[in-house]
C-alpha cells in the first residue's frame, strides 16, 4: 500500500500531536524524519505519512485541528485587545 505525506513540520512536538490526533481517529500513520545527522546541524523536520486511501480523512482531521489552533490564537489576541 502506498503512503502519502499529509503534513510536514519542523517541530517534533507538532508532528507527534498530529500523529496522536490521527491515531485517535483510527487513521494509521507514521512520522518520516528528514533529520540530517552527518556533517551538519540536526533539523527536527518530518512528514506525517498515511496510507493513500486515508489521505482525505487525514487532511480533514488535520485541517480541523489546525483551524482550532488558529481560533485559539485569534481568541487570545482578541482578549488582549479587550484589556487595553
Amino acid at each position: 500500500m502506498a503512503k502519502v505525506s499529509v503534513y510536514w513540520t519542523k517541530s517534533e512536538l507538532m508532528a507527534q500531536s498530529v500523529m496522536d490526533l490521527l491515531i485517535e481517529n483510527e487513521i494509521s500513520c507514521m512520522i518520516h524524519s528528514d533529520q540530517v545527522v552527518e556533517g551538519g546541524p540536526r533539523v527536527n523536520a518530518g512528514h506525517v505519512l498515511v496510507f493513500a486511501e486515508d489521505e482525505g480523512r487525514a487532511r480533514e482531521q488535520i485541517g480541523g485541528f489546525l483551524g482550532t489552533l488558529g481560533e485559539l490564537a485569534e481568541n487570545e489576541s482578541d482578549s488582549e485587545d479587550d484589556n487595553e
